[in-house]
């Protein structure tokens, strides 16, 4: 599994897992700690995404931003997303449950894929770049 696969399924099942009332302190404080990093370092802001975690948009959005901050290449982002993973894996205590839900991303990078061919770039006269979307 590559990097930014990873990256990004430690922060949906995050977010997810942190959201629900039952969930062990393990997870708030690791994907605290993560999202703390990824702000201080990269200057990248998870709102988006906390907001609509399934939106394959915000998805987008956000891993665009990591591979174009090069954080993706960050050992200690991996480090972080993979300690992430382990606190929900350790929380819901069904690996399989958990490996599915990651193998399931793949099926979020074809969406990823997908909207990227629907997209097209356009430069305006001011220098702005202009997504339009099919």
């Amino acid at each position: 599994m590559d990097a930014i696969t990873i990256i990004t399924s430690a922060l949906i099942l995050g977010i997810a897992a942190g959201i629900k009332p039952t969930a062990e302190q393990a997870i708030k404080d690791a994907y605290g700690a993560f999202k703390s990093y990824l702000s201080e370092r990269y200057n990248v802001a998870l709102n988006g995404l906390e907001d609509e975690p399934t939106s394959t948009a915000q998805q987008i959005a956000v891993q665009e931003i990591l591979q174009k901050k090069g954080a993706i290449d960050d050992p200690k982002v991996v480090q972080m997303s993979e300690a992430l993973l382990e606190a929900v894996r350790n929380d819901t205590g069904d690996f399989q449950n958990i490996q599915e839900m990651i193998n399931s991303d793949r099926g979020v990078q074809k969406s990823v894929a997908e909207a990227k061919a629907r997209q097209t770039l356009h430069n305006s006269p001011d220098g702005l770049q202009i997504i339009t979307r099919k």
